[in-house]
């Protein structure tokens, strides 16, 4: 048996209060769509960050539904079976499901519940979470999701009709050599316009080469303002070495797309002998005067050695980000759940007044911990603009040379 982590972010960003006592569907999340095929032997989880605020009365809970078409703003769900978590105490914490079965080409979205409408409780982040068995050796496949802009409850948004880079977005900077194997990559984007007759757009722009990548654009006439629709691209070529990021648009001016997510998925088959792997610790978010980190949790990555018996993964923070002025240093880094105690060599900075991507060295996470992204700025006069927070997770395997001999009769 040889373990990998995937997961992908349904909700995340912000701690949203929560006062429903009948259950609804979260605003700002996103959709999954599950293929089958990416996984080998997947075993997978919905995971969510919740608190209470009284936990006699006011427990929060979060339930995964799926459809088989159709999108959040208007498609009624089925609960998956198992696929509900409460909340049991009055601090943020991390819960995970038992195993969950999903269906091969449904969406999946989450809905949440208080029990009590009297006062809020507080939902952090949730996520699907998937540990696929690859097998003994080289895996046959691997899919990593890589998050480029992760979800918040408020959309960027756009009027304009000609491409423009989405505010909250991440970059992204492709390395062929750490994805080995055949490679397939596509976009995909979670995306709504706000009226009848609008078409929302979005697509991957090539920084380097300052041009439209193929065959990457989405399009979606989903009319809504709180949720966005999943559509994906085809097939898409990226170059090595060569910086990226997420551009949307309207097809009329008088309309507004608003955007949510995006991802890039990088499927990989054949001789795999290598792929890095993401966990998204925070969105798009400013820090005004803020020299400290914060306390407070949104997205939460918890850190468990079984779930990577593959191999130990080659773990770095990296960070998008920019500050309001050159002399100024906008800083990212992991601290754990709840606290500021940060996590050693995880913080890195820019002082760049335009995106820009960052890494850290090597991270060394403690088995059962829950990490934090978390941001401040250097100076209290100035601004910090976090764009995009993750974890990457380098894997390697070695090719197993076929053994052959040779008899000499003589």
């Amino acid at each position: 048996m040889a373990l990998i982590y995937y997961e992908y972010v349904l909700y995340g960003n912000n701690q949203i209060a929560i006062n429903s006592a009948s259950y609804i569907d979260r605003p700002g999340s996103t959709v999954f769509y599950y293929e089958s095929a990416n996984y080998v032997s997947p075993t997978i989880y919905l995971e969510v960050g919740l608190k209470n605020v009284n936990n006699s009365v006011n427990k929060s809970t979060v339930k995964l539904q799926e459809f088989a078409s159709g999108d959040i703003a208007n498609t009624a769900g089925s609960d998956v079976t198992s696929g509900a978590v409460t909340a049991s105490t009055t601090t943020m914490a991390v819960y995970r499901t038992a195993a969950l079965t999903l269906t091969d080409g449904y969406r999946y979205k989450i809905q949440n519940i208080q029990q009590s409408a009297s006062t809020t409780v507080v939902l952090s982040y949730a996520k699907i979470v998937i540990i696929d068995d690859v097998g003994t050796s080289t895996p046959s496949a691997v899919s990593p999701y890589i998050p480029l802009q992760l979800t918040h409850n408020t959309a960027v948004t756009s009027t304009s009709a000609s491409y423009v880079e989405s505010s909250s977005a991440g970059r992204f900077t492709y390395t062929a050599s750490q994805w080995g194997g055949t490679k397939n990559i596509y976009f995909e984007a979670n995306i709504a316009t706000n009226n009848a007759s609008g078409i929302s757009y979005a697509e991957l722009y090539d920084i380097t080469d300052g041009a439209a990548v193929g065959s990457s654009e989405v399009t979606s006439t989903s009319n809504s303002t709180t949720y966005g629709t999943r559509v994906g691209s085809g097939a898409i070529t990226l170059t090595d070495g060569h910086e990226y990021a997420v551009y949307i648009k309207t097809n009329n001016a008088s309309y507004t797309t608003s955007i949510w997510a995006s991802y890039l998925i990088i499927k990989q088959t054949g001789t795999i002998t290598a792929t890095r792997l993401y966990a998204g610790m925070g969105g798009f978010r400013t820090r005004t005067g803020a020299t400290t980190y914060l306390g407070t949790s949104y997205n939460v990555y918890k850190y468990n050695t079984a779930d990577w018996t593959s191999s130990t993964p080659v773990i770095k923070a990296n960070y998008t980000a920019m500050t309001s002025n050159a002399t100024a240093t906008s800083y990212g880094g992991i601290t754990t759940i709840n606290s500021t105690t940060l996590l050693t060599n995880s913080e890195v900075g820019t002082t760049s007044t335009t995106k820009a991507i960052v890494a850290s060295a090597a991270l060394t996470l403690s088995n059962g911990t829950s990490y934090q992204g978390n941001r401040r700025i250097s100076n209290s006069t100035y601004t910090a603009t976090a764009h995009l927070q993750v974890l990457t997770f380098d894997l390697t395997w070695a090719v197993a040379v076929p053994f052959s001999f040779c008899v000499i009769i003589g």
